[in-house]
């Protein structure tokens, strides 16, 4: 089992059009809607990964109940939070050419007793006689969540020895580093809000300065960056992909969480610097497949399956 805290999770709203132009009027050629934001998108991988999975996180309002249905029907099992105010919309509006533009609306606010709340639900699943493999933090922060949230879940979670994978931007990403995750994901975007380094190399040796364990990075179309005590790689996929990206760092995240207890095996008893190659090619290929896919949180599992021995991998 594994758990996804996601704090601001959201109704996603995308639409297709042919072209985006600034101040102009679109035809809308499809539109989708379901239960989303980031964690939201992690779990739907991890289902689809075959993976058990739970969501924790806040709703509130109608969009707070369609949040609850839609993950019901998805056999996605939830402890999800009601919350005054309304749960957010996120609209992402897709082009031919595979680029997407994100409008993200702030999500209700929380308060102390809703954040002590949550705090509570996480105490008692990781100390349940069958703690979960893993927990997931990821996602934006909705108003009024207490300073340093990922630092203080992260702490409780290693208090109970569950390892973390960490997904995150800005100062959650910097504070949450600090809990010593046992692998956090970043792009080059969220980690330059974290450490204001362009260069991903040091900003990632930044992150390692804090506390994290391992850290990922993701280049877009340049794959993947590792660093790690069992030696730093990078891996690219020798395939043109184009669609959608937006979830595409989600699904990486998904995948990475799934095989985190076989990477801290490998490291702990092993010290075996070959899992990282495999892991990463499995990384880029999963998120390089939810490409091809309308909306965030799905990947094409065949493609995923053929592109692995497409991934090169090499040491940095």
């Amino acid at each position: 089992m594994i758990v996804v805290v996601t704090l601001n999770p959201a109704i996603d709203v995308t639409y297709r059009v042919e072209e985006i132009t600034v101040g102009a009027e679109h035809r809308v050629i499809s539109e989708a809607s379901k239960a989303g934001g980031k964690g939201i998108n992690v779990a739907r991988v991890l289902n689809q990964l075959g993976c058990d999975c739970r969501v924790v996180g806040f709703v509130a309002g109608r969009n707070g109940e369609d949040i609850s249905a839609d993950l019901e029907s998805a056999e996605i099992e939830s402890s999800l939070i009601d919350v005054a105010g309304e749960s957010r919309r996120t609209v992402t509006v897709t082009s031919n050419d595979g680029r997407a533009t994100v409008f993200n609306e702030p999500g209700p606010t929380i308060s102390e007793s809703d954040f002590l709340e949550m705090i509570d639900v996480l105490s008692r699943t990781l100390t349940s006689s069958h703690p979960p493999d893993a927990l997931v933090l990821t996602g934006s922060l909705p108003p009024g969540c207490p300073s340093e949230p990922y630092q203080t879940i992260g702490d409780l979670a290693s208090a109970s020895l569950v390892p973390v994978v960490l997904d995150a931007s800005g100062e959650a990403l910097l504070s949450g580093a600090r809990a010593r995750p046992a692998l956090v994901k970043s792009n080059v975007n969220e980690l330059f809000l974290a450490t204001g380094e362009l260069d991903p190399r040091i900003g990632a040796a930044s992150l390692l300065e804090s506390g994290a364990q391992n850290v990922v990075v993701t280049l877009g179309r340049d794959g993947m960056i590792c660093w790690s005590n069992l030696g730093s790689f990078q891996a690219v996929l020798n395939e043109t992909v184009t669609g959608n990206p937006t979830g595409a760092g989600d699904a990486a995240t998904a995948l990475l969480a799934a095989r985190l207890p076989m990477l801290l095996d490998s490291m702990l008893l092993d010290r075996d610097p070959g899992v990282w190659p495999d892991l990463l090619a499995h990384a880029v290929a999963v998120s390089a497949s939810s490409l091809r896919c309308s909306t965030a949180g799905e990947i094409d599992v065949a493609a995923y399956k053929s592109w692995i021995p497409l991934v090169e991998v090499s040491a940095l």
